[in-house]
């Protein structure tokens, strides 16, 4: 065309192959694209504005008929009539049109028609079908498109036909069938085989053939099975109106897996039945499972890394990419010159910057380009990389290396970011054949991560106020802990929960055991459910409900899908509705002893009933009545001085006013008790105090009393509504101290709850429960607790058995040291010594 000589001929034939490449060039494109929206002579850049220019044009009016037919013109009357017509086509309208419906309905699809759709296809069926298909279709595995096969039906029609009708007919593939096909039908059988249940309320599962006995293996029952069972489902195995299974259907049915059914503690409120796919945890299909499941493995292949994964590479102060970078390097997956090598036998690729073989150690560390980056990095010159081989080694050395003051990164490694720029470099050349510095390379790094570490200090800056923020929730009427202990031997669990009211502070506490209870997690399920079900019949409005379980906590907010806990959280959650308010709180376990100790000992009581009678007779224990009680029964005061570990406490008298503090071994305090004057009263009170100075019991001698009787009533309260317990001699003349203690609600008094009993000297006094011989405290004189007190005092050490209320031993034993105290004045006062009536005392008191 620039040629001095005009020569048209020449043009017009440039011209024609110029139009011909084009036309080719955008037929292969659009080929590759896959998309049909082009047509003929349209470029991109013109089809997308004219699409453009026309949605707008669509999704543009400015003029809009009411349902009166009147045109509105103005924007907000727009709006006004769209918002309008939309509400009235979406607002419910009750109208008896039920029949009219059905009368309206009539059958279509004939028995013929039915016939033909399950008949086999005809040659001119799969002829239609395959014209059907566009030909500009994505080819197949064998690069043909849908043309190819329109285009020579004629010829390879007859090879076809035969094969997909064979495929209708026996259900197998041929050879020559799309990847895409043999892949499906694959995924289909191995489906069928590793599919499970989760079960709900047992109507979906079928018994016989399915796997729903387990959530993480194939187990189900193996027939044969009568016809008659056949279709029996597993809520066919449990009682009628109810979830719970019935022992006689499934003895009469599979008495051999009886164990493995129990186990399963389906959904009291509708759950369904789930399909679960039974090699991942949580039930999901994942493609990396289903490939080791067709491979036959149980289990991918364990990484082979002496890291400890958490400490060395996620919980690292660095960006997530790159916590995932140094992971893939340390497990094999990056894609460098050794692991391709490995995965093609017989490559060869080498390093591309330096020729030699390329592995993580050599690209990172060992290159020569690496080398020189480590070497300019503002960090520890003591790193030397080249004296270490090992991949894993290596970066746990980088990793504790500190920066120096130029890079000004603080706390944030600059290690990971190191690496992360070198792999960046060498892709770099790689892929674009430029090569970079390594100066560069440093600089980079430390930019980056100076940026990403002012970046991640932003996010975490305080409230500029000073004040930290605190999430408001709406105050609940009712605070729950709940507690659970399990027994991995016997499957055994017990549940413990205790209701707080937050206007009045009454307590009240519960517990049960459970058979049959898979996992400690299920146990602490199965607590929260208990818990909800009786705040339900309690008819509490709002409840905030605490466990030291935090995969608990964490499977309710989330709606978990873990199987194992199917049926438990849909209950959790479908209890939480009924309640107007309700949160779920993780506290730690310190924090949650009271729910616990109701819990272990209710698991103790269940082994307890669980026990032969000869085992009993062996170990000395006849009945119930002869064991320590729970902390339901020992709670006396409250739940929350039952501790489920055995507690020494110190009671320390000052001589001066004879007012006590008990306390711990560490010298805290528990409890202050002081004497009080109070008028209308004769005698002095005595008002036992918690450690944040809240009054917690108060004690006063009843007045006119041959035995010395003294009450103790709730809070500072001295009504008789109040009364705890009261103590009273066990008669008038003893050679040693015995006193009786009898529960508020024993009013007929003809057996002691607890009995006290003292030697001579009353230096030492043992509680028991009832008139047994079972021991829950004792009480001895003998200093332990030297160089805790100073002072004119007296100190006594007292040992309180684990699950016994600890603020009743404290106030009980106070009251006998009362006791005892008041018997010494009397005894100084008449002049002789031994035992002495009550009347001494009162004598005393009175003056």
């Amino acid at each position: 065309m620039v040629a001095p000589a005009n020569d048209g001929e020449a043009i017009r034939q440039t011209n024609e192959e110029l139009k011909t490449a084009y036309k080719a060039e955008e037929d292969f494109w659009k080929q590759r694209s896959r998309n049909m929206w082009l047509s003929l002579g349209d470029r991109n850049t013109g089809y997308f504005h004219a699409v453009t220019k026309g949605r707008n044009a669509v999704n543009t009016f400015s003029v809009i008929e009411d349902e009166d037919g009147v045109p509105r013109f103005k924007e907000n009357e727009i709006v006004e009539v769209v918002v309008s017509y939309f509400t009235q086509l979406f607002t419910a309208k009750s109208t008896p049109c039920l029949q009219t419906v059905n009368e309206a309905i009539s059958p279509k699809v004939t028995e013929d028609m039915n016939l033909k759709l399950i008949e086999d296809p005809s040659g001119e069926d799969i002829k239609l079908a395959v014209f059907a298909i566009h030909a500009d279709k994505a080819p197949g595995p064998d690069g043909f498109s849908a043309s190819f096969f329109h285009s020579n039906w004629d010829t390879i029609g007859t090879e076809i036909v035969p094969e997909i009708q064979e495929f209708f007919s026996n259900g197998e593939l041929p050879k020559s069938s799309s990847h895409g096909w043999r892949g499906i039908l694959l995924g289909r059988d191995l489906l069928k085989l590793h599919l499970g249940w989760a079960i709900g309320n047992g109507k979906d599962a079928r018994v016989w053939n399915e796997n729903w006995l387990s959530t993480s293996e194939q187990l189900g029952p193996i027939g044969p099975c009568t016809n008659a069972m056949e279709k029996l489902t597993v809520a066919d195995l449990m009682m009628d109106n109810s979830t719970k299974w019935d022992l006689e259907k499934i003895h009469q049915t599979i008495p051999q897996l009886e164990e493995e059914v129990l186990v399963i503690k389906p959904s009291d409120f509708g759950a369904k039945d789930k399909r679960i796919w039974l090699k991942s945890a949580f039930g999901d299909y994942t493609t990396k499972s289903g490939y080791y499941a067709a491979q036959g493995a149980q289990q991918a292949p364990l990484i082979k890394s002496s890291l400890d994964w958490r400490n060395d590479v996620w919980s690292l102060n660095t960006a997530g990419k790159i916590k995932t970078f140094l992971w893939k390097a340390a497990s094999g997956a990056l894609s460098i010159g050794a692991n391709l090598s490995f995965r093609i036998p017989g490559s060869i690729i080498p390093c591309p910057s330096c020729g030699q073989p390329e592995t993580e150690a050599h690209l990172l560390f060992h290159c020569d380009m690496a080398a020189q980056v480590w070497e300019l990095a503002p960090v520890d010159n003591e790193f030397q990389p080249a004296g270490i081989g090992d991949f894993d080694e290596l970066w746990k050395t980088a990793k504790a290396l500190s920066n120096l003051p130029p890079s000004n990164l603080g706390l944030t490694p600059l290690a990971p970011w190191l690496c992360w720029y070198i792999w960046k470099a060498r892709n770099n050349l790689v892929f674009n054949k430029k090569k970079t510095g390594a100066a560069d390379i440093v600089t980079m790094a430390i930019l980056q991560a100076r940026e990403w570490a002012q970046s991640l200090e932003c996010k975490t800056r305080p409230n500029p106020t000073g004040k930290t923020p605190i999430c408001e929730v709406q105050p609940c009427e009712v605070e729950c802990h709940t507690d659970a202990a399990w027994k991995p031997d016997s499957k055994i669990a017990g549940l413990g929960w205790i209701f707080t009211s937050q206007l009045s502070n009454i307590q009240q506490s519960f517990s049960s055991a459970l058979t049959h209870v898979a996992s400690p997690l299920e146990a602490e399920g199965l607590a929260i459910k208990a818990a909800l079900v009786k705040a339900s019949e309690n008819g509490i409005r709002s409840i905030s409900v605490y466990t030291d379980s935090l995969k608990m906590v964490r499977a309710i907010s989330l709606a978990s899908k873990d199987p194992k806990l199917h049926g438990i959280v849909h209950d959790i959650i479908s209890l939480s509705k009924r309640f107007e308010l309700s949160y779920f709180n993780y506290i730690p376990r310190t924090a949650n002893v009271v729910a616990d100790s109701l819990a272990k000992n209710a698991l103790f009581e269940l082994e307890l009933d669980n026990l032969p009678q000869t085992y009993l007779h062996s170990k000395n224990i006849s009945s119930k009545q002869n064991k320590i009680p729970n902390s339901l029964d020992m709670a006396i005061v409250d739940p929350r001085f039952c501790s489920p570990n055995r507690l020494d406490m110190a009671i320390v008298r000052n001589i001066t006013n004879d007012n006590y503090v008990i306390t711990d071994v560490n010298g805290t305090m528990l409890f202050k008790a002081d004497l009080y004057t109070v008028k209308g009263h004769s005698k002095d009170i005595r008002i036992f105090s918690d450690g944040s100075g809240s009054p917690v019991l108060t004690v006063k001698e009843k007045t006119m009393s041959m035995h010395d009787r003294w009450q103790v009533f709730r809070g500072q309260s001295t009504e008789q509504s109040d009364l705890l317990y009261s103590v009273k001699r066990s008669s008038m003349l003893q050679f040693k101290s015995k006193f009786d203690v009898f529960l508020s609600h024993n009013t007929e008094e003809k057996r002691c709850d607890f009995r006290v009993k003292c030697n001579r000297s009353e230096s030492s006094r043992v509680v028991y429960t009832g008139e047994s011989d079972t021991i829950i405290a004792q009480m001895d004189e003998k200093n332990t607790f030297k160089g805790v007190f100073v002072g004119k005092k007296d100190t006594s050490s007292v040992t309180v058995h684990p699950n016994v209320d600890y603020a009743f031993i404290a106030s009980l034993l106070i009251i006998l040291e009362d006791i005892h105290r008041l018997t010494n004045l009397a005894m100084q006062k008449h002049g002789r010594g031994g035992p002495v009536k009550g009347t001494d005392v009162l004598q005393l008191m009175l003056q």
